[in-house]
């Protein structure tokens, strides 16, 4: 299992544990389901986990983070990869030796209002009505007085 081995806002980082358990239910070659990216799961608030064999990255309370994995860290999801047998460990990703959080973005709307990711924008308040000409089928908006 993993936790947050800090308060918000301390230098320190996260500690990663790795139990057997979790090693036993890892993807081989799956950068979201391998067996450090089960064991970020677990801290708490952790999403869009993403692990390769050099970076770990995933969102946490509003940031994107990034770490480059420990050598040893890295040796292991490797050999993990390749079929070899992983014994339970631990490691910490320190905040010092990764990117800055990056705050994850709200989308804006082509018109400039922003929209949150779970709220959909209102459809313009247009209707329109069929006129046919001479079999041509024409559309009119509500409200506009043309012929």
């Amino acid at each position: 299992m993993a936790q947050r081995d800090h308060e918000p806002g301390s230098p320190r980082g996260f500690k990663v544990e790795v139990t057997k358990k979790i090693i036993d239910h890892a993807k081989k070659e799956s950068s979201s389901h391998c067996m450090v990216a089960d064991a970020i799961r677990h801290i708490a608030g952790a999403s869009s986990i993403n692990v390769t064999q050099d970076y770990a990255r995933f969102n946490w309370w509003g940031y994107r983070y990034t770490f480059r994995l420990p050598a040893k860290i890295a040796l292991l999801v490797k050999d993990f990869d390749a079929g070899a047998e992983i014994p339970p460990f631990a490691f910490l990703l320190r905040k010092d030796q990764g990117f800055p959080p990056v705050p994850m973005r709200v989308r804006t709307a082509p018109t400039g209002a922003r929209v949150a990711k779970n709220q959909k924008r209102a459809a313009p308040e247009v209707t329109r009505t069929k006129r046919r000409y001479h079999g041509i089928q024409v559309l009119k908006r509500a409200g506009s007085d043309g012929e």
